[in-house]
């Protein structure tokens, strides 16, 4: 799985690099890989807020700054760059 997200990543940077205004959607083929996102995410949130404003998206389509611990559907990377 740490190769998968080290990939999303890396197309991550790359898409934003050619679409700075461009949102990013994230999500997993199932549920348990949306959770393995959100435990990514949150575990190098520090890194990753450098780069993007990040947002969670609830299952009623909310969307929110992302907040640790708070269970998400899917996800939005905006580039700060």
């Amino acid at each position: 799985m740490t190769l998968i997200i080290a990939t999303v990543a890396f197309i991550a940077l790359d898409f934003v690099d050619r679409f700075p205004n461009a949102l990013l959607y994230i999500e997993g083929s199932t549920p348990a890989r949306t959770r393995k996102y959100q435990i990514a995410i949150s575990r190098h949130f520090e890194d990753i807020d450098e780069l993007f404003n990040i947002f969670g998206i609830t299952k009623h389509g909310e969307i929110n700054e992302f907040t640790k611990n708070v269970n998400y559907e899917g996800f939005l990377f905006k580039s700060k760059l």
